[in-house]
């Protein structure tokens, strides 16, 4: 056989390898990242599979398909401009300091006096930041967070406290106790007393102005902008239609295969899926039952 024909004898089987091979990567990086998922969501003491999937990044509309398959996530949300989806929180978000001081002491030890010292410190201390940034000193809030656990214990969760007044120590008990239920269940230890770690202020400021909107001024015609071959495990290439967001209006029904197209990034849609463009523009995909994801 010719070195040609060898060639074109071995290459069909190179490129089924190839595809295998990017499969294989494309799955291992949604694992990875449904594994942080269900870490996070395991530690708020939320179930994955019941909750959709909230997508961002430039590769998070592509990716996930196969991380909500991994959770099991019934559905998933893919909001317009992913891929520079922080940048515009940023830019939407009120603006905020966290001021952490590290102070160890027994729930029922520690004097209201120095809790209240405490806090005023460090509220004062954000107030100064903002303040000193332009926010008006009658806008700032504070939120008050405590990092605490169970004597012996090696880790920590964040517990929501209010203001120090009188019982303030039961009401920071109760909150301890209803955080730990939520996160572990019913497996508080008996007569074992809560400590207290690290404590923390979130100072903020107002909610900007500024509105973030996405508003098509497309009247729909003309989304489907081309159909090609894309890859679906396991069953492998198949013709896709591919549309362009930016002339997808609210309302707008796909039915996977599809590909949805903007600058920042390329939403998957895979077969058996249901999506839906919603009034803010997000695509709400619904997975098939059984089906693929």
């Amino acid at each position: 056989m010719t070195p040609l024909r060898t060639f074109w004898a071995v290459t069909p089987g190179l490129l089924r390898l190839a595809e295998d091979l990017g499969n294989g990567i494309h799955t291992t990086a949604n694992e990875n990242m449904a594994n942080a998922a269900r870490v996070h969501a395991i530690e708020r003491g939320q179930d994955p599979g019941r909750l959709p999937l909230f997508v961002s990044g430039g590769n998070g509309p592509l990716h996930g398909p196969g991380v909500a398959r991994a959770l099991g996530s019934p559905s998933m949300v893919a909001p317009p401009a992913a891929g520079v989806l922080s940048a515009l929180g940023f830019l939407s978000a009120p603006m905020s300091i966290d001021i952490v001081r590290s102070r160890h002491a027994l729930l029922g030890e520690i004097g209201l006096a120095e809790a209240r010292a405490l806090f005023a410190e460090m509220e004062s201390e954000g107030a100064e930041v903002l303040t000193a940034s332009g926010v008006a000193a009658a806008d700032v809030v504070h939120e008050r967070t405590l990092e605490m656990r169970f004597v012996g214990q090696g880790s920590e969760i964040e517990v929501p406290v209010p203001p120090v007044g009188d019982g303030w120590r039961d009401e920071v008990l109760a909150s301890f106790r209803r955080q730990y239920a939520q996160r572990f269940g019913t497996v508080a230890p008996a007569g074992v007393e809560p400590e207290l770690l690290t404590w923390r202020v979130t100072a903020r400021g107002p909610e900007p102005a500024a509105r973030l909107g996405f508003e098509s001024t497309s009247d729909g015609r003309g989304a489907l902008i081309g159909h090609r071959d894309a890859y679906f495990s396991p069953d492998g290439y198949a013709p896709t239609p591919v549309y362009d967001r930016y002339r997808l209006r609210p309302g707008a029904v796909l039915t996977g295969p599809a590909l949805v197209e903007e600058r920042e990034a390329t939403l998957l849609v895979p077969p058996g899926a249901r999506c839906t463009v919603e009034a803010d523009s997000s695509i709400f995909v619904e997975f098939a039952v059984g089906g693929s994801r």
